[in-house]
């Protein structure tokens, strides 16, 4: 029903083992997994081009198997495929979002694909990283509801977990799906401060020390995660905090996705 109609194709695709039996490595090798089913929807729909987002763990997944197949896959469906390169021209196709205006470090992995039937106005290029002006401090609030401040428990936890839990980073670490309903990722220290932390806040939140302050923690709202994903205050949140952290944490990052976006229309492929 879409052939032929669909300008850019962007999504990802969880990584399983393909056959190591294949002899081209390429499609045939992807039956029975999902990703068999992405290709085959490229396949049948025929995008001008399309964006291919994961996570690092499929560059070495099945012993780096895995990678080469999906990228003989898609050249297999007459696409040219384009991976970021570092300095001295090696494949470095992970970006990561601190490396694009946003304080965070999620590495993710990207590959480019247009139809190689379409002529370019210029070569496709990956978006040069920049530097970083912004940290975490400015996708905030200023007030945030009581429910967002951990009690003691909380508290102690995240201050004692460092595998789990991180607490007052200019640059957040990656954010997961399992993140803030689950004492797991990233937490804001506030100093005490009588203004800012209401009875209502107090009533709730543990005052304890941590790096010689007394203060208290809080989760970053559901808000501040999709912040820090790219998203505007515009986009609408009609779920509950918890699934809204997961999808959050699920999420592409909106800047990345649009500066590559910026790069593939400079090519010329949508001019018609």
């Amino acid at each position: 029903d879409y052939a032929n109609q669909v300008d850019i194709m962007v999504g990802g695709s969880p990584c399983q083992s393909f056959s190591s039996n294949g002899k081209r490595g390429g499609f045939q090798d992807t039956r029975g997994t999902l990703f068999h089913d992405y290709a085959r929807i490229i396949a049948e729909v025929r995008p001008k081009c399309f964006i291919f987002e994961n996570v690092r763990g499929m560059l070495v997944h099945d012993n780096g198997h895995t990678w080469k197949v999906i990228k003989n896959t898609f050249k297999e469906l007459e696409y040219d495929i384009y991976l970021n390169k570092d300095k001295n021209g090696k494949e470095s196709p992970l970006l990561n979002a601190c490396d694009y205006g946003i304080p965070q470090q999620r590495e993710r992995i990207f590959l480019v694909g247009i139809r190689n039937d379409i002529p370019l106005t210029e070569e496709f290029t990956f978006p040069a990283p920049e530097k970083l002006t912004r940290t975490n401090r400015d996708f905030l609030d200023d007030t945030v509801p009581a429910k967002y401040y951990l009690g003691q428990k909380g508290f102690e936890f995240v201050t004692s977990s460092p595998t789990r839990a991180q607490v007052g980073r200019t640059i957040q670490k990656c954010q997961k799906a399992n993140q803030q309903f689950n004492w797991n990722g990233d937490f804001i220290f506030e100093p005490l401060d009588p203004q800012k932390h209401t009875p209502e806040i107090l009533n709730r939140a543990y005052v304890g020390i941590w790096n010689g302050q007394r203060g208290v923690i809080r989760q970053y709202t559901p808000r501040e995660c999709l912040r820090l994903m790219g998203f505007p205050d515009t986009f609408v949140m009609p779920h509950t905090d918890t699934i809204m952290w997961r999808q959050s944490g699920n999420s592409i990052v909106v800047d990345v996705l649009m500066k590559i976006v910026q790069q593939l229309i400079q090519t010329g492929i949508f001019d018609d």
